[in-house]
């Protein structure tokens, strides 16, 4: 095997790793998102009950600092981060599902190339 397939095969299989890595995530947000305990602290509690809470909070003439102003908005930031991380592990894992069948097949061809 020359050093360049080396390199090639190595590559290909860093990918499927990755590729691999993505999919169990995509997963793991599928079954926690059949968790009814999840939903209901997560999904409803934090994704739409807490958003609400906060959205009346810079309204509360008791939080009409500018130090409570902004501490309310990086929380209102936090939710909208981790829903989005969440949103794009499953979009990753979804990606590479679609990838997978073709970092397999050059992972073979590579195998058949160095014999």
């Amino acid at each position: 095997m020359s050093v360049e397939q080396e390199q090639q095969m190595k590559k290909v299989e860093i990918t499927i790793d990755q590729a691999k890595k993505a999919i169990d995530h995509k997963s793991a947000i599928l079954r926690l998102s059949q968790n009814r305990d999840f939903n209901m602290i997560v999904n409803e509690g934090y994704f739409k009950q807490e958003p609400r809470r906060l959205v009346l909070m810079l309204a509360d003439p008791m939080q009409q600092e500018e130090v409570a102003q902004e501490a309310i908005l990086r929380e209102m930031g936090g939710i909208s981060y981790f829903h989005e991380y969440l949103r794009f592990l499953t979009m990753a894992g979804t990606q590479a599902e679609g990838a997978m069948a073709s970092h397999e097949a050059t992972r073979e061809e590579l195998v058949e190339e160095i014999g």
